[in-house]
């Protein structure tokens, strides 16, 4: 889990976090609210960089990824993860493997025999 951070240093995310404070300071009014369950706080990043220093930062991480994104996950407590995702064109490279028989030869005269044999 994230360690608790001391106040005072104000940084370039100060918006964020004044917007973060909002979402508190509004679940603290409404105590009434439903259960809201697990929730995560999603983060966009651009680069490889950015996405380097974070997981620095974070120390711990789980990894996750699909066809389209990669997401560096970490939990606060037992309720709120953070989720910085960015594109996967952006830290991966695409590898395509082809899987051959060993023995391409026989393969190409196989096929060769049904090309003649359809032809016929």
């Amino acid at each position: 889990m994230l360690e608790k951070i001391e106040e005072g240093n104000l940084n370039e995310n100060q918006k964020l976090i004044e917007g973060l404070q909002m979402v508190i300071t509004f679940l603290k009014a409404h105590p009434d609210l439903p259960d809201l369950g697990e929730q995560d706080i999603g983060m966009w990043l651009y680069s490889k960089e950015d996405l380097r220093a974070i997981a620095k930062e974070l120390g711990s991480f789980k990894k996750e990824s699909d066809n389209h994104f990669f997401r560096l996950i970490a939990p606060v407590n037992e309720r709120v993860d953070f989720r910085f995702t960015i594109s996967r064109e952006t830290v991966c490279k695409k590898v395509v493997t082809w899987d051959c028989p060993e023995d391409l030869v026989s393969l190409l005269k196989e096929d060769e025999e049904e090309l003649i044999t359809v032809g016929e």
